[in-house]
């Protein structure tokens, strides 16, 4: 609890599941004041699993962020919903909402092979965290506050 101020997480479809496990334990830990980003990557708007749980999570914790990233968008499942934004998980995007990496920002990445090539970088062949790649060095995150999933 609080070692990190920040946790900005990037989840890919199913990669979210270890996501949730985290934003549960700090909800669930009082003296635990970390804030969160989530970024959630999905293909379609009515892929976004755990929508209305993740949605209360936000309703009702006021250090967490959520953004849906999806590369297609019903006009009915964007309206009222600022969240959702149309396209994929980019330099640009994350540039614009996030700030940039710093000592006390800790990230976490989960999902396919090609969303870590996007974000971080691919894990090592013998699944240790490999170099980092992606987009995330160009925000000043480093291999000390990344850990790939």
């Amino acid at each position: 609890a609080n070692k990190y101020t920040h946790i900005t997480m990037f989840a890919g479809g199913s990669g979210i599941t270890p996501m949730i496990q985290l934003i549960e334990q700090i909800k669930n830990n009082s003296n635990d004041n970390t804030t969160m980003t989530l970024f959630f990557s999905n293909h379609d708007s009515k892929d976004i699993l755990l929508k209305e749980k993740l949605d209360l999570y936000q309703q009702k914790l006021p250090n967490l962020k959520i953004y849906y990233i999806c590369s297609n968008v019903s006009d009915s499942d964007n309206v009222g919903n600022e969240n959702i934004i149309k396209g994929r998980v980019s330099y640009d995007l994350v540039k614009e909402l996030m700030p940039r990496g710093r000592d006390e920002t800790f990230t976490y990445v989960c999902g396919s092979q090609s969303y870590y090539n996007a974000v971080c970088g691919l894990k090592g062949k013998d699944k240790t965290q490999g170099e980092l790649g992606g987009f995330l060095p160009q925000l000043n995150y480093t291999k000390d506050n990344v850990y790939k999933l």
